[in-house]
This record gives C-alpha cells, sequence and structure tokens, in this order.
C-alpha cells in the first residue's frame, strides 16, 4: 500500500493487489466520498462514503481496467477525460 497524499491532516493510501482499494489514515474524525470510475466508459463502478480509519475497494476484476480514483471529488489516481464533444471547460454565461 502506498500513500498518495494528505487531506485534512489524515493521510490518504491505495493500492491494487488483490484489487483497488483506497484506506483513509488519521487522527482527524472527517467523512470522504470515495468513487471509482472506468476511464473508458466514465461509468461510476462504486462510491461510498467513508469516515477515517476505514476503507473501501472494488472487486479485482476491476484491477485490469483503467480506474479514476476520486475522494471528496478530487482524483488522486488516473487522469479524468473531459466530457463533451469541444474538449474544453469553463463557465458558460446566462442569454
Amino acid at each position: 500500500m502506498r500513500k498518495l497524499k494528505s487531506i485534512d491532516n489524515n493521510e490518504i493510501y491505495i493500492e491494487f493487489n488483490p484489487s483497488p482499494k483506497v484506506e483513509i489514515r488519521g487522527d482527524d474524525f472527517k467523512l470522504y466520498n470515495v468513487e471509482f470510475k472506468d476511464v473508458d466508459t466514465n461509468d461510476v463502478i462504486h462510491s461510498e462514503t467513508i469516515n477515517t480509519n476505514m476503507w473501501c475497494a472494488v472487486d479485482k476484476r476491476f484491477k485490469k481496467k483503467s480506474l479514476i480514483i476520486k475522494v471528496n471529488g478530487v482524483v488522486i489516481h488516473g487522469v479524468e477525460k473531459p466530457t463533451g464533444t469541444s474538449g474544453t471547460s469553463g463557465a458558460q454565461g446566462k442569454d
């Protein structure tokens, strides 16, 4: 298991053996929304709210897939493809 980053004075760990897994460790009690997405389809495979010193994982059949893993909306693993056809992002103005 490798440490990816710190958030809210807690640490985020990730591993892929035997299956993709995210664990939050620390002393500050916080809630975290963890989301696993398929890169190819942009479908959410699994989403769960966990708190400090808990983990969540997806089935090992997703080990070979390209995944995006988010914690509280921030990508911690993978690269999220832009949605839409223009490939740009930004705010739209109102008419």
